[in-house]
């Protein structure tokens, strides 16, 4: 009994507390969202002391490991000379390494102006929507200057720089200047995409020429590449039209009785080359 008033005082106790804590207020709030953007910038100032203090053991590394490459060299020569079967594959490796980093890079630098390019030209759409009415009057009555100039500020300091922005080409990967366009980025996004799939196909073609012929593993390796199928190469132009989507082949019954007869075949030919008596005489036979 003694134990159970206790514990109702307690809860009594303790929704008073809850009830008498006022609510945070816009000070409070303002003040959590200073102390956000302080420990941001405090942790941001670490990392860039700690990036000085590492500099000089990143320096002796990397002079570590120049001085070692450098020195590997021959070595590396003679191997590939004398075709060292680990060797050839470490450098097939590299290659693949090199291309699909590279073609990363192509394809994040044309996304990243793509999605540039296509935000200029939304903001170009909606220009018109940004100047703001002069306000010089409102009603007939006159709008005091100290408005007239927070207007004049707005438009001019904010909302004049967002309509002049006009975007770059970031991170030009093909030497490219002024505006980016699609077509540009797509053809230099295919001719990366093109090279790096050649790049990334070293190891399958160094296993075809250690392996020898093989019709299955080339056609593969030509139609990863981008080459067209033996059989479809070698096609008449009229089995190309077929064969293609496009052009669906109809079926063996329906080309059969589209496809004209031999004995009409020839008596149009007769009736075309022979002269009026005979085609007479030719029409009288055929009835």
């Amino acid at each position: 009994m003694k134990s159970s008033l206790l514990l109702i005082i307690a809860g009594v106790a303790n929704a008073k507390t809850a009830a008498a804590a006022p609510d945070p207020s816009f000070v409070d709030e303002l003040k959590d969202c200073v102390l956000d953007v302080v420990n941001a910038l405090l942790g941001g100032a670490s990392d860039v002391v700690g990036y000085l203090l590492g500099l000089p053991r990143f320096s002796a590394d990397l002079a570590v490991w120049a001085i070692e490459f450098v020195r590997g060299l021959p070595a590396l020569g003679k191997a590939v000379f004398d075709g060292d079967a680990a060797t050839l594959d470490s450098l097939a490796g590299f290659c693949v390494s090199v291309a699909t980093t590279c073609f990363v890079v192509y394809a994040a630098s044309a996304a990243l102006n793509f999605g540039l390019k296509t935000l200029c030209t939304v903001k170009d759409y909606f220009s018109s929507y940004m100047v703001l009415p002069k306000m010089k009057k409102i009603a007939g009555v006159d709008v005091p200057k100290p408005l007239t100039d927070l207007r004049d500020t707005v438009q001019k300091e904010v909302l004049d720089r967002i309509i002049n922005w006009d975007v770059k080409f970031v991170l030009p990967m093909a030497g490219e200047s002024g505006n980016p366009s699609v077509s540009g980025l797509v053809s230099t996004t295919a001719a990366a995409a093109s090279l790096c799939m050649m790049l990334s196909c070293a190891p399958a073609v160094l296993a075809l020429m250690r392996g020898g012929p093989s019709k299955a593993s080339a056609e593969t390796l030509a139609w990863t590449m981008g080459a067209p199928p033996p059989d479809a190469r070698h096609a008449p132009p009229a089995a190309r039209r077929l064969a293609s989507p496009a052009h669906p082949s109809r079926p063996l019954r329906d080309r059969a009785q589209a496809r004209p007869s031999a004995s009409s075949t020839s008596s149009r030919r007769s009736r075309r080359r022979a002269p009026s008596g005979a085609r007479v005489r030719l029409l009288c036979t055929s009835e």
